[in-house]
């Protein structure tokens, strides 16, 4: 554990991280420490020291756990991070108790065999082997280091040190046997790192880890960390013109359903723009979910179409199912989000279809059909334990009142045989486990599905969550109307379309009865997923067609 004193008492600090994000250099004060420059500090890199390393180079972050009279003591007024060792913060410099010395911070070491790559939680000790090299390694590898440069670690050598201090011989034994120990751990370290995404290289020449570790020489090391951490030079911008550009959405609604799920996802995809929600009917809000879209990048207003315009004077306005307000916004980047058959035909700059399906309610309808775009990575990540099949749906609360789940849809649940159901939606009946719908939550409620279900009474232009539900890994089986959501079951192939209550009940009891069988569909429409309904191909569309 790392301490540090605030003045009045000892308080806990954490430098974990999973990633540092930058290459490493731990300098020891080997005899080729000498051939250094004194400062290699720079972009792309943290430079860490140990014991006497210090004053011949400057780091980052400097380490010594013996007595302050081992170590240069000017050491301790600079201004880098100083760590040393619990319970010496008593010791004084000049009088000075360490502790109090600017950016000073105190570990806990413990002599232990764990490996220093699994050893990461924030309470755990740094082990101890007798020396500050192996305490260090671990200390930076708990901050995240993957890629970590050993200079000066010529682990013997004619001379005993970078400068001019001689050991005794008895001292030069105790160093020489220490040595032959540090080479055998880092040997071990240095294999067992390549399980855990670490690599560990060498840059002091003529040393024995060149045995097993690949070797660099320090400049080209140091180039290479520098070329990593380029960035692209921009001019300054004043406070007043380092603005995001609006895009702005127009919608009837500010409900949890496909529309709006579709804004959340195309605003978490491009974050480099600032996306607002215009909704022109203010009865009855879903208070919560608003909120939930402030906390995804997404602003909303109540406001009329022509004066959320005017106000926000947005890159690009999406009208969707609001395209009859397009001669309000004249003069402005407009796509009409053609997401349902809105008649007539009311034709923008750029015309989006969710399908062919409502493209062809249109008369002489001209534009780009692409799916409603989803933000894979939730549902990429989705993993099920073994467990009984699980058959269920999920109902979106602006269908709700479209009776979407039918009683029949209940009897035809009963009829199945060997599984679990796990219904999300209002007024499902007791014997299902269920839960109601709730903003954030489609992954976890698809983690817990393993057959997905649709039967209703209405048409659908398409069906967000039966593409999430494809990206989890979840075969579909869906009641055929001819419609956007039946186009989407043909082009996917990860699902089944049916016509009868019976082929309903026989489809999806052949998928809870064949597993395999139920792999190979999710996996055809996973796949089809990814290269045709993700955020990805929609910003492509953005870009492609110059409306961004």
């Amino acid at each position: 554990m790392i301490y540090h004193f605030d003045g009045n008492t000892w308080k806990k600090a954490t430098w974990a991280r999973k990633d540092i994000n930058t290459d490493v250099y731990l300098c020891c004060p080997g005899p080729s420490l000498a051939d250094v420059p004194s400062d290699i500090r720079g972009r792309g890199r943290r430079i860490f020291a140990i014991n006497t390393a210090y004053p011949r180079v400057t780091p980052d972050v400097w380490m010594g756990l013996d007595g302050v009279d081992c170590y240069d003591k000017k050491v301790w007024a600079e201004p880098f991070v100083k760590v040393a060792r619990y319970p010496k913060e008593d010791e004084t410099v000049s009088g000075r108790p360490i502790r109090d010395f600017d950016n000073t911070f105190f570990v806990k070491c413990f002599k232990q065999e764990k490996s220093i790559f699994t050893l990461r939680g924030d309470d755990v000790d740094v082990i101890w082997l007798q020396n500050t090299m192996a305490a260090m390694l671990h200390l930076m590898v708990w901050m995240g280091a993957k890629n970590i440069h050993l200079v000066g670690c010529d682990m013997g050598g004619a001379k005993d040190y970078y400068d001019e201090r001689v050991l005794t011989g008895e001292q030069r034994k105790s160093n020489r046997s220490l040595y032959s120990k540090q080479i055998g751990w880092l040997r071990s370290v240095t294999e067992q790192g390549k399980g855990y995404g670490v690599t560990f290289t060498s840059c002091t020449p003529d040393s024995p880890l060149n045995d097993f570790m690949e070797y660099k020489e320090l400049d080209a090391a140091l180039q290479e960390s520098e070329d990593r951490a380029r960035v692209i030079e921009t001019p300054l911008l004043h406070v007043k013109d380092n603005r995001k550009d609006v895009i702005l959405h127009c919608n009837n609604y500010a409900d949890l359903g496909g529309i709006e799920t579709t804004v959340i996802d195309i605003a978490r995809s491009m974050p480099q723009y600032e996306h607002v929600l215009a909704t022109v009917r203010a009865n009855d809000p879903n208070n919560e979910f608003i909120e939930y879209l402030k906390k995804q990048g997404v602003d909303h207003t109540f406001m009329l179409i022509k004066d959320a315009a005017r106000k926000y004077n947005p890159k690009v306005i999406f009208l969707h199912n609001t395209h009859k307000f397009k001669g309000d916004v004249e003069g402005y980047n407009i796509v009409a989000a053609h997401h349902g058959n809105q008649q007539p035909f009311s034709p923008a700059t750029h015309n989006w279809f969710v399908s062919d399906w409502v493209k062809n309610k249109y008369a002489g309808a001209y534009g780009k059909v692409l799916p409603p775009p989803v933000h894979a990575d939730d549902y990429l990540r989705i993993e099920r334990p073994e467990r009984k099949c699980v058959v269920g749906r999920i109902q979106s609360n602006t269908w709700a009142h479209k009776g979407k789940t039918t009683n029949e849809y209940w009897q035809m649940l009963r009829e199945l045989q060997g599984c679990d159901y796990f219904v999300v939606g209002d007024n499902v009946p007791e014997e299902f486990e269920s839960a109601p719908i709730k903003c954030g939550k489609m992954a976890s409620y698809l983690q817990k599905i393993d057959v997905f279900t649709i039967w209703g009474d209405t048409t659908e232009s398409w069906s967000k969550v039966v593409t999430e539900a494809n990206l989890s890994g979840i075969p579909v089986v869906v009641r055929n109307h001819n419609d956007g959501l039946a186009e989407q079951i043909r082009k996917s192939g990860g699902g089944v379309l049916v016509k009868t209550q019976k082929g309903f009940i026989e489809n999806v009891q052949y998928l809870i009865d064949n597993p395999l069988e139920r792999y190979k569909m999710a996996m055809r429409g996973r796949a089809w997923a990814l290269n045709n309904a993700t955020t990805t191909q929609f910003k492509e569309y953005l870009f492609d067609e110059k409306i961004l």
